[in-house]
């Protein structure tokens, strides 16, 4: 993913389009990256530097990162160094998808502590990929570690979404693409702002060129997404009502509270997963407990100690007989 999305086209001072002056209002910094993920900055996009620029404008008392995206990505290792910033910053991070996080940007957006998809909204996920030159030990070579990077990349899906990295390399490898919507149905984004499943397909069909770099233009020429299974799969309200929030429902399928309820004891069935988490507490918390049924000044032995104290006592017992006080058999163990 090293590929320069602005190509052979020489950059220009004008062709830089994302904001990194961030803007702060009552503790909530609001960040803006409206452009691909390039290591060289400037013109070509914005850089993990850069990006660690911006972060050291906010004030200490940021409490919320609203980082809004319209990015068709770009180099892995700047994104994941982006991740990393935010991640050790003390506010909380909310991914707002604008337009379109595809590929490396998509990585940004699922690491937030929340993603929202704007209408109208896109996101892709692909398999890792560069261009190389030599012979066929360095195409091996890259393609290996292509492979290794789209295994962490799947891993971070699987760790936002559910499902395991296997099934999400298999999405990856379908290079997919999901409306708002259907981010929020895959587990991607967390809510969905107003608008349905067609808008993203609508908006784009606008866009003549697409992304030319990928192998589908966006969600209106893809194929409807592959759906990871997933055993605690949300269930997710359709609403078309403009300014309405689509979000997740509870992680926690009703089949997994059942049988939690069934094993803890727990009456009623209408309990929450507050409720049975609690109750999961406790019963962990007194089987971490110490018996009180030993007595005081019991010490405790395993049974070779005992065994060997029995035989020991035995011996002594005969030597006391025998007026050989403390003798011991050739080749015994002093205890």
């Amino acid at each position: 993913m090293t590929y320069r999305f602005r190509g052979d086209t020489p950059p220009t001072a004008s062709s830089r389009a994302s904001v990194l002056t961030p803007e702060v209002t009552d503790h909530v910094a609001e960040m803006f990256l409206y452009d691909p993920i390039d290591s060289w900055g400037g013109p070509w996009g914005v850089s993990a530097k850069e990006f660690a620029d911006a972060l050291a404008q906010l004030p200490e008392d940021v409490t919320e990162i609203r980082l809004h995206i319209n990015s068709p990505g770009g180099e892995v290792w700047d994104a994941m160094a982006i991740v990393n910033q935010l991640r050790r910053h003390d506010a909380r991070v909310v991914a707002v998808v604008d337009g379109v996080a595809a590929s490396a940007a998509s990585i940004v957006a699922v690491t937030a502590e929340e993603t929202i998809m704007g209408i109208g909204a896109q996101m892709m996920v692909h398999d890792a990929w560069n261009v190389a030159i030599g012979n066929e030990a360095d195409m091996l070579a890259m393609a290996t570690r292509l492979g290794k990077s789209s295994d962490t990349l799947a891993g971070i899906y699987a760790t936002k979404a559910g499902g395991s990295a296997q099934e999400w390399r298999e999405v990856m490898r379908d290079e997919t693409w999901y409306s708002a919507t259907e981010a929020v149905e895959a587990g991607l984004a967390d809510s969905a702002v107003g608008g349905d499943a067609d808008d993203s397909a609508k908006a784009l069909a606008a866009v003549p060129d697409g992304f030319p770099l990928f192998r589908y233009g966006g969600r209106a020429q893809a194929p409807a997404p592959r759906m990871v299974a997933r055993s605690a799969a949300p269930q997710i309200p359709v609403s078309t009502e403009p300014g309405t929030t689509i979000r997740k429902e509870s992680d926690m399928s009703d089949t997994l509270k059942a049988g939690l309820r069934d094993r803890l004891g727990i009456t009623d069935a209408e309990a929450d997963e507050a409720a049975i988490l609690t109750a999961l507490d406790e019963a962990l918390e007194e089987r971490a407990e110490p018996t009180t049924d030993i007595p005081e000044g019991t010490v405790l032995m395993d049974a070779k100690q005992l065994d060997e104290l029995r035989v020991d006592a035995a011996v002594a017992a005969d030597a006391v007989g025998r007026g050989r006080p403390g003798a011991r058999p050739a080749g015994r163990r002093a205890a």
